[in-house]
């Protein structure tokens, strides 16, 4: 980029900056082609990208007041789109791996033949409790007993630490226990 061009976007940047909103238009003709550029280089989804372009440009004035005048517009732009980008993909991310679903072995048929009175009345209680679950929760107590999975497995499917899971877990059981105990069933022997 030559030196007028970078000149032109620090002064666009600053007028921006001091309330000048027909500056808004001159930065778009000269930065929207860097900045949608960016942000498909990292998303790799028109739809995803258009997106995050336009959220940027919607905040443009915040992004102008967090300027250093005295700094390469050009530059801090780009940054700006560049923590974007990475941020809407890490979300993309967690989404796609919080989609894992919560299967409720608890209903499949073939699960409950041959059982007691007693064992269907617990499972019964336990579909009732696992309903005041949140989501990820179900899904760690479903992995955790279901599916045998450890509490690193289950971090990495669900893109999250294993400190939050250890967290998410304890709180589960606490939760189940307290309902089972309203049901009558032993706290202890849950």
């Amino acid at each position: 980029m030559d030196k007028e061009t970078k000149k032109t976007l620090n002064e666009l940047l600053t007028r921006i900056r001091q309330g000048d909103t027909d500056s808004i238009s001159s930065l778009y003709e000269i930065m929207s082609p860097t900045v949608r550029y960016i942000a498909l280089r990292y998303l790799k989804n028109e739809n995803d990208a258009d997106d995050l372009v336009q959220d940027f440009w919607l905040e443009i004035k915040k992004y102008a007041d967090g300027f250093l005048i005295n700094k390469n517009a050009f530059g801090y732009l780009c940054k700006v789109m560049n923590r974007l980008a990475l941020n809407k993909l890490k979300k993309l991310n967690m989404q796609i791996q919080n989609n894992i679903e919560f299967v409720d072995y608890l209903k499949i048929e073939n699960y409950q033949t041959d059982d007691t009175m007693e064992i269907v009345g617990l499972r019964n209680d336990i579909n009732h409790a696992m309903l005041k679950l949140t989501q990820l929760q179900q899904i760690i107590i479903q992995e955790t007993y279901f599916e045998d999975k450890t509490i690193r497995q289950i971090a990495k499917d669900l893109g999250v630490s294993k400190t939050q899971v250890g967290r998410l877990k304890n709180d589960a059981i606490e939760i189940l226990k307290n309902e089972l105990s309203k049901k009558g069933w032993d706290k202890n022997d849950v």
